[in-house]
């Protein structure tokens, strides 16, 4: 029972009131996979691209075959935006993973995924920040939080206590890998694996909010050593995080 039976889209607000497309995987068990992702031209045609060209496409298969879903949702949905084809292909990650009884993080990575990545905090536009000295992703996640609001008012006092990075490609600590960039959760598998076998670090980053925490299954998932999910972004995956270092216990490395 792990057939797809329809895919739902509509449209719903991220963090800035803008529109972004939400989908719902639903097999002919009754479980359902829910993803939203931000985009920058989200429209109703995309909603209509997913309910009347994605969903014909995807009913009937298996959800467990993320490769051949993501092939299969990239060729219906022609013309959609690149946050559209990637909400439904995590909704299908989602419905997969809760078929299996697996958090996704889990079900993406499998067993090597046990690394909680380190947290680069925004602190405007154009610049992160890392906590110096922190050793675990719960005190880096509490630091961040607390520093953030204060450094704007008064940055002399905490020079010695962050590590200013400069949000470019050329200034990130490995290369930046943006999953709307790649459409799919397995095209984002695959980048990833590139950069690791180059020998640099996974930097996961988003922009944009619509309050959806999949940033933090897939940066585990990936084994990524940094992860930027972006000002408003920032607590909801924070907290998913700190859920999935609860889960993987003694298992959890950090920032490796």
């Amino acid at each position: 029972m792990s057939e797809i039976h329809e895919v739902h889209a509509r449209l719903i607000a991220d963090c800035n009131g803008d529109p972004a497309v939400e989908a719902e995987v639903v097999l002919r068990s009754g479980i359902v996979g829910r993803a939203s992702v931000a985009g920058k031209d989200v429209s109703m045609q995309d909603v209509r691209i997913i309910s009347e060209a994605v969903s014909p496409e995807l009913e009937g298969l298996d959800v467990i075959d993320q490769m051949d879903l993501d092939l299969a949702i990239t060729e219906a949905a022609g013309t959609a935006d690149r946050s559209a084809v990637l909400t439904v292909s995590l909704a299908c990650a989602r419905a997969a993973a809760e078929f299996l009884e697996l958090p996704l993080f889990r079900y993406l990575g499998g067993v090597r995924s046990c690394v909680l990545p380190e947290l680069l905090y925004f602190l405007d536009g154009q610049s992160l920040f890392s906590p110096k000295e922190a050793e675990s992703f719960p005190e880096s996640f509490r630091k961040c939080l607390k520093i953030a609001p204060a450094y704007l008012k008064t940055p002399e006092d905490f020079r010695n206590d962050i590590t200013l990075i400069p949000d470019t490609p050329e200034t990130l600590p490995g290369t930046a890998l943006d999953p709307i960039d790649h459409q799919t959760v397995s095209g984002t598998l695959a980048a990833a694996e590139k950069i690791h076998r180059s020998g640099k670090k996974v930097v996961l980053r988003q922009t944009g909010c619509t309050g959806d925490d999949g940033l933090a299954d897939l940066a585990v998932a990936l084994n990524a050593g940094f992860i930027a999910p972006g000002r408003e972004a920032g607590v909801c995956v924070g907290n998913r995080l700190l859920r999935i270092g609860e889960m993987l216990g003694d298992l959890a490395e950090y920032g490796a």
